[in-house]
C-alpha cells in the first residue's frame, strides 16, 4: 500500500515539474528588421497562445517590452541607436511593474504603440505546434518614439 501511494506521489510530481516547465516564460526573441525615419522600428517579434490570434497579441506585448525594458537585437550596426531599450536603469521591469501591469493588460495601452503595417501578406511563420500553446513568429511596427514621449509623460522615463 505505502509503495502505491509512494509511486503515485513520485509519478504526480513528475507530471507537475513536466507542466511547469511546459508552462514557463518562454526567452521569446525580438529582431529589428528596419528602423525609419519618424522613429518606429520594425520587428520580427514571436508568440505564444492556443489560437494564432493569442500568439499575435501575445508578440505585440513582447515587442513593445522588448523595445521598453530590454532592447531589440540588430544584425550589424544600422539600427544600434534604435536597439537601445528606453529605459536604461537597473532592474527597471522590477521597479516600473506596478505602474506598467494597466498598460500590458490584454486590449491595453501598448496597442497605441504597435502595429502591423509592415506585415506582409503570408509573412507568419508557425514555429512550434503541440497540443496547447503555438508559437507564432510576426511583423510587428513599434512607434518608438511615441512610447518614449508616453513614457515621459507617465514619468516613467526623466531624460
Amino acid at each position: 500500500m505505502k509503495l502505491k501511494f509512494f509511486l503515485v506521489m513520485l509519478f504526480s510530481a513528475f507530471i507537475m515539474q513536466v507542466q511547469a516547465q511546459y508552462y514557463r516564460v518562454s526567452e521569446n526573441k525580438v529582431k529589428c528588421i528596419y528602423s525609419d525615419m519618424d522613429g518606429s522600428i520594425t520587428v520580427r517579434a514571436t508568440g505564444e497562445g492556443r489560437k494564432k490570434k493569442d500568439a499575435k497579441e501575445h508578440a505585440m506585448k513582447n515587442a513593445v517590452y522588448a523595445v521598453i525594458f530590454k532592447g531589440v537585437s540588430v544584425d550589424g550596426k544600422a539600427y544600434a541607436n534604435m536597439a537601445a531599450p528606453l529605459i536604461k536603469e537597473h532592474e527597471a521591469e522590477k521597479k516600473y511593474a506596478e505602474s506598467l501591469y494597466p498598460f500590458f493588460q490584454d486590449g491595453g495601452r501598448y496597442l497605441e504603440f504597435v502595429s502591423e503595417e509592415d506585415r506582409r501578406r503570408r509573412s507568419d511563420t508557425k514555429v512550434v505546434k503541440n497540443k496547447v500553446q503555438v508559437m507564432w513568429e510576426f511583423t510587428v511596427r513599434v512607434r518608438r518614439a511615441e512610447l518614449l514621449q508616453y513614457l515621459k509623460d507617465e514619468g516613467i522615463v526623466k531624460y
